[in-house]
């Protein structure tokens, strides 16, 4: 990854630290669901259009950091240019229970738009973590996606103004 970063750096013609220019590499991977409302998505050709807030979780004991997020997600939806995602992130083995499971989060969530902006994903967990640098799956990552997948900026755990700052800022340069 070093020699990759170096590249980037280089062909930047800037100066970007090397932990900016790895994640400049990382992209969501490819990966399809259904979201709340029963309709199919892919990613990353479904985040064409416009950057997405992604809020990805692995661990549902992570719900209080996730719901801290929403209102910051919403406010920064209502204006058109940035679209938001939830991304519950569950082993393919419990595609068994796919239905009950999302039967749950459907009742669970009666808005339609918070139904379409969350896609459960079955896939394979270290596979989809690694492809996106997540190491600890006990915290929710939001991550800034431009319409190609490439991750701009990430945030772990429960919103705080300085994460909101950062991300804010890191979307303000991609308009």
């Amino acid at each position: 990854m070093v020699w990759i970063a170096d590249d980037i750096l280089q062909k930047a013609g800037r100066q970007t630290s090397r932990d900016e220019a790895i994640m400049s590499v990382m992209r969501f991977p490819e990966c399809c669901g259904d979201d709340l409302t029963r309709a199919k998505v892919c990613f990353p050709r479904d985040f064409a259009g416009l950057p997405t807030l992604a809020i990805v979780a692995f661990d549902v004991n992570a719900r209080a950091a996730l719901e801290s997020w929403l209102p910051y997600v919403e406010h920064a939806t209502r204006e058109g240019t940035v679209r938001g995602r939830l991304f519950p992130v569950l082993s393919s083995g419990m595609k068994l229970m796919k239905g009950a499971i999302e039967s749950m989060l459907r009742k669970a969530e009666p808005a339609t738009e918070a139904r379409a902006a969350t896609v459960p994903l079955f896939v394979d967990v270290d596979a989809f973590a690694a492809a996106l640098g997540i190491l600890d799956r006990t915290q929710i990552e939001v991550l800034l996606l431009t319409p190609d997948g490439s991750v701009v900026e990430r945030v772990i755990g429960p919103y705080t103004e300085a994460a909101g700052s950062a991300l804010a800022a890191r979307l303000r340069d991609l308009l």
